[in-house]
Parts: C-alpha cells; structure tokens; sequence
C-alpha cells in the first residue's frame, strides 16, 4: 500500500455491500479506482445482500466496510454490529441515503458516515481517512500462516504470552 509518499506491505481487504446493483456497481468502482490512484494493495469483494457479507466475513474478515444502511433482511447498523463484535479493529464507512443512522452508526465507530448522492472528493476524503487508520496500525500486525495455508493478521496487542 503506498499513500502520502509511505510505503506499507500490507494487502488491504475490502468489502462493499449495497442491495442496489447500480449504487454497488458504483461504489465497488470508486473503491477500485481509489486503491489504482494511490497504489494501493487491496483487493475489493462486492456483496448485494447483506447476509452474503455476514457469512463470507465469518471465514475472512475485512479490513474495511463499505456499507449501505437500508437494506433487507437486516439493515447496516445490525452487520456493522456483528461485524465488529467479530473483528473489533475493522473500519467501517456507511454509505446511504439517509442520515438518521448516523448516531447508531458513530456508536459502533465507524469512520466516515458518506449520504448519497456524494461526491467523488467526499469519498476519497472518508478513504483518506480510513487509510491512515490503517496505515498507522500496520506496524502492529503479525502474519501467520494457518494450517491449510492461508494467512491471518494478528494484532500484536492481542497477544497476550
């Protein structure tokens, strides 16, 4: 990942879910092209329902939410809940239409709270954010490789012996 002339090795995961294909397909873009302009190691995964998300997260939690509010089944506050009481260090952007959550949404931490229509520099500047936060807690990561293969971050504050 590099942002602001500093180089980080961290491979970045991010999620998007938004029940709209079209704000999906836009917000997924705009992740995408965010990451390609600032040279960026991340890869996105894009999710239509937040039930998909819930499940996916459960094996390989992501870094960063992009999250819609008003969705199905179960709205973005509740995943953002469960999604942190699993990964309490995960970043979180609610995107939607409306700001009434924006309390509900603060009490769970998230990092930016965007209301759509939004533009382009207020995206960026919730990512920018998001970056540093990100950028300024990779130093305090170990990566080790499960059984199986696959890698899984540590906070090293969570190591406890």
């Amino acid at each position: 990942m590099r942002l602001n002339d500093r180089m980080y090795t961290t491979m970045i995961d991010i999620a998007v879910c938004d029940d709209s294909p079209v704000e999906l397909s836009q917000i997924t873009t705009l992740a995408k092209d965010y990451i390609a302009t600032n040279n960026i190691d991340a890869n996105v995964i894009s999710f239509d329902h937040p039930d998909a998300l819930l499940t996916f997260s459960e094996k390989a939690p992501f870094d960063l939410y992009l999250l819609d509010i008003v969705m199905p089944m179960i709205n973005g506050i509740a995943a953002g809940r469960e999604l942190r009481s699993r990964h309490d260090q995960a970043q979180i952007i609610y995107i939607t239409t409306s700001d009434e959550f924006a309390v509900d949404a603060f009490s769970l931490r998230a990092a930016h709270y965007l209301v759509k229509p939004f533009s382009d520099a207020q995206f960026r500047e919730a990512m920018d954010r998001v970056m540093a936060i990100l950028s300024a807690s990779e130093e305090k990561k170990l990566t080790i490789m499960l059984a199986g293969g696959s890698l899984h971050n540590i906070d090293i504050d969570d190591i406890q012996y």
